[in-house]
């Protein structure tokens, strides 16, 4: 039996989606065999030559989907997020059945942030409602939708999803806990946009305005926030690393880590930072959250919250005995959600469609 994926991230282990991806694929390939692979990748070389819009990767998935179907029989066919309206209408009308994982934020509280940002949300297919119904058309007609958390599948079920199955995203643990920084070192890694919540981290750490240690904001622009940093705040001291090629390393030198997201449908580098033994202040806008266990492994703070989120780094800095032993217990939580084991779930959802 053959299946097809299709994605247009990329499959890799270089960034949360590609996490998922490579992960996804893996499982399908251990169920069905053969699997017909269409992501990024395949289509970069025509997707360079066209003007981009949201829809032109659904396009020539399709085509390409089309002549899958034509070499030989399909029995299963899994997305991962994208827009793939097109390809899933055609795969469904040829009886395959379909699955996407759709790792939804809030559509409206994702917006909003953008906008109190001054800032225009970038893609089209989710800000505009029109083409929101258009890129929703796909969600409705898959036979199974695959979401990473409670709030996720809340929302989608708001958006008219009827069949939604939750599974967290995964990690792949260090084989022993790194020791602690000898003093609280705080950190934040992933990117940058405004739903990330960044604003009010950083808002945070200003109104404690520690003399030592900085706050380490790292990922892939974090090196360009120094004018949000003085827009922000006058006090506290930071330290803007950019791109990480060792997030491990990163995780190691931190004692406690933050994800402040406004509106995120998971949150994979608290989960990794968990599995390094480093307890974690999750805002309720990170599906994470869901994960962690009040004052046991982590804090949950409201979204949009800077007081709350400094409450929790002072109460830190007041206890400093308590982060080992909540690191300890974060580890524990985390070891129930590695990548083997989420990829067995994945296993367990298309042998029961199958």
């Amino acid at each position: 039996m053959n299946a097809f994926y299709g994605t247009a991230d990329q499959v890799s282990a270089q960034s949360g989606g590609g996490h998922v991806t490579a992960n996804e694929l893996q499982a399908l390939r251990e169920v069905a065999g053969d699997v017909v692979v269409i992501g990024h990748q395949q289509m970069a070389d025509s997707l360079s030559k066209l003007t981009d819009t949201p829809f032109l990767a659904d396009y020539l998935m399709a085509y390409l989907a089309h002549k899958a179907l034509d070499q030989g029989t399909l029995g299963l066919a899994h997305f991962y997020s994208g827009t793939c309206t097109q390809t899933i209408a055609l795969l469904k009308a040829r009886g395959i059945p379909v699955t996407y994982t759709s790792p939804a934020h809030n559509r409206a509280l994702t917006i909003e942030e953008y906008t109190r940002m001054g800032i225009n949300y970038p893609y089209p297919h989710i800000r505009d409602d029109a083409l929101w119904a258009i890129f929703k058309r796909g969600l409705l007609d898959a036979n199974l939708v695959v979401t990473p958390s409670r709030a996720s599948a809340e929302f989608l079920a708001s958006e008219g999803c009827q069949r939604l199955e939750v599974i967290p995203h995964g990690c792949i643990p260090p084989a022993t806990i790194p020791p602690l920084p000898p003093d609280l070192q705080v950190g934040y890694l992933g990117q940058t946009g405004p739903d990330k919540g960044l604003v009010y981290l950083i808002g945070a750490w200003g109104k404690l305005n520690w003399p030592t240690p900085p706050l380490s904001l790292a990922g892939s622009g974090t090196e360009r926030l120094g004018p949000m940093v003085g827009r922000v705040t006058n006090g506290g001291r930071f330290q803007l690393l950019g791109w990480t090629a060792n997030p491990a390393k990163f995780y190691a030198s931190i004692s406690v880590y933050v994800q402040p997201s406004v509106s995120e449908a998971f949150g994979i580098p608290a989960l990794e930072a968990m599995a390094h033994g480093r307890p974690v202040v999750c805002s309720e806008g990170a599906g994470v959250s869901e994960l962690v266990t009040e004052g046991i492994d982590g804090f949950v703070v409201p979204r949009r919250s800077q007081e709350a989120i400094a409450e929790r780094l002072a109460w830190f800095r007041a206890n400093p005995h308590r982060i080992d032993p909540m690191g300890q217990r974060a580890r524990e939580k985390a070891l129930k959600y590695t990548w083997p084991i989420i990829r067995e779930r994945y296993k367990v959802l298309w042998r029961t469609l199958l």
